[in-house]
């Protein structure tokens, strides 16, 4: 279970688990590699995450509220 836990930098995540992790669409992540906003590999017919990549998504998120 990905989205209650933390994102490990040395471990490679499918589609489905970071859209969990996000709590978004699959196809929204498919989208997010395609125009470069997370980085992946694609051994087969499916890509695989690096978590650095997820947790560079993270970071590039944060927005700062006062």
């Amino acid at each position: 279970m990905i989205g209650d836990t933390l994102i490990n930098p040395d471990h490679w995540y499918t589609t489905k688990q970071v859209a969990e992790y996000f709590r978004i669409h699959e196809r929204t992540v498919c989208s997010w590699i395609e125009q470069k906003k997370l980085s992946a590999i694609q051994p087969g017919r499916k890509y695989l995450i690096s978590g650095e990549s997820v947790l560079d998504a993270v970071r590039r998120s944060k927005k700062v509220v006062y």
